[in-house]
C-alpha cells in the first residue's frame, strides 16, 4: 500500500512537502506527487531522518536494576564494570532478551532507528550473543542492529578464551 504525506518539512530539503512511503520505506520526495491510496496531511510537521546509537550495550541494560540495585552505588562506570562478572553468570537467553527488549523500547520511543550494540563475548557459552543475534532477527522490521564482538573481560581471562 503507498501512503502520501503532504504538507511536511523535510529536513534539509526546502522545495520539498511530499513523500510517498511504499512498505515503510520512503520512494518518493518532491511536490505535486501522484495520488495514492492512503493521503495523511502532517500540517506542517518536521520530517526527520531517524537517530543512531552508535554505543549501546544491550545485554547490560538494566542488570544491576536486577541485582537490586538502581545502579552502581558509588555511581562510577568502574563500580558498573566490577559487578559485571557476577550477574553474567547468571544470563539466560531470555532474561537477556527481556532487559535489551526494555532498552530496544526505550531507544525507537525516541526516534533510534538504527543501534550498534557491543555485546561481551567473554562467555564461553556465548548467552548474550546467541540472544542478540535472535533479536537482531526478530526485530529487523522495526530497528536496524548492528552487532559488536566485545571482549569485556579480555579473551584470555577466562579458560577456554583463546579456543
Amino acid at each position: 500500500m503507498k501512503k502520501k504525506f503532504f504538507n511536511a518539512k523535510i529536513y534539509r530539503n526546502d522545495s520539498a512537502t511530499e513523500m510517498i512511503v511504499e512498505n515503510g520505506n520512503i520512494t518518493h520526495l518532491g511536490t505535486n506527487l501522484p495520488k495514492c491510496d492512503e493521503e495523511i496531511d502532517l500540517n506542517g510537521k518536521l520530517v526527520l531522518p531517524p537517530y543512531v546509537d552508535p554505543h549501546l550495550h544491550l545485554d547490560y541494560v538494566y542488570t544491576l536494576s536486577e541485582l537490586g540495585q538502581e545502579g552502581a552505588g558509588s555511581g562510577t562506570l568502574f563500580e558498573a564494570i566490577e559487578l559485571w562478572p557476577q550477574f553474567k553468570k547468571t544470563l539466560t537467553v531470555e532474561s537477556v532478551k527481556r532487559l535489551a527488549m526494555k532498552g530496544i523500547k526505550d531507544e525507537v520511543s525516541q526516534g533510534v532507528q538504527h543501534i550498534r550494540t557491543h555485546i561481551d563475548v567473554t562467555d564461553p557459552n556465548f548467552t548474550a550473543l546467541k540472544a542478540m543475534l535472535e533479536m537482531k532477527e526478530d526485530l529487523k522490521d522495526t530497528v536496524d542492529i548492528q552487532i559488536v564482538a566485545f571482549p569485556q573481560e579480555g579473551m584470555y581471562m577466562y579458560k577456554g578464551g583463546l579456543e
